[in-house]
């Protein structure tokens, strides 16, 4: 469940209890954060972070300051945070608007908040063997820049 299908209260008040019985039932190194996209009970200020994180996750809203939200949420140690370029701008979005996305957030994430990113990519389907080499050569300048980034 995630807020874009479900109301976060609703979310926390019928289906988080199955949720945390079956963290317990496994141990929190299996299951480390099931609540990640829906904030904390009774925490307005929480869903609205936990709605910006969802959206640098899932890629619905790519922008600075999603990520930026999504950043104060309290994650578990270890755990990566999200930058992730959704299959609509990978499609739509020319090369330099998306490493214009991943420079600064990055930045921000490494430089700045001291946390580990994961960049992920959405599966996009390409409709001709033309887009499915321009998207394939989008893959390889963001997969060059992400392991040519400077710590």
């Amino acid at each position: 469940m995630s807020p874009g299908t479900i109301r976060p209260e609703t979310y926390h008040n019928m289906i988080a209890q199955y949720d945390h019985k079956v963290q317990q039932i496994l141990g929190p190194e299996k299951t480390p954060n099931s609540f990640a996209f829906m904030g904390k009970p009774n925490n307005i200020e929480s869903q609205k972070i936990s709605t910006a994180l969802y959206g640098a996750f899932f890629g619905v809203g790519e922008s600075l300051s999603a990520i930026k939200m999504a950043a104060q949420e309290d994650r578990s140690p270890g755990f990566p945070f999200p930058a992730s370029i959704s299959g609509r701008a990978l499609d739509t979005w020319d090369m330099k608007s998306i490493l214009n996305f991943l420079k600064p957030a990055l930045d921000f994430l490494v430089k700045e908040k001291s946390i580990y990113p994961s960049i992920s990519l959405s599966s996009v389907q390409a409709h001709t063997p033309e887009k499915a080499h321009e998207l394939a050569e989008k893959i390889k300048i963001i997969k060059a820049f992400r392991d040519d980034y400077l710590l």
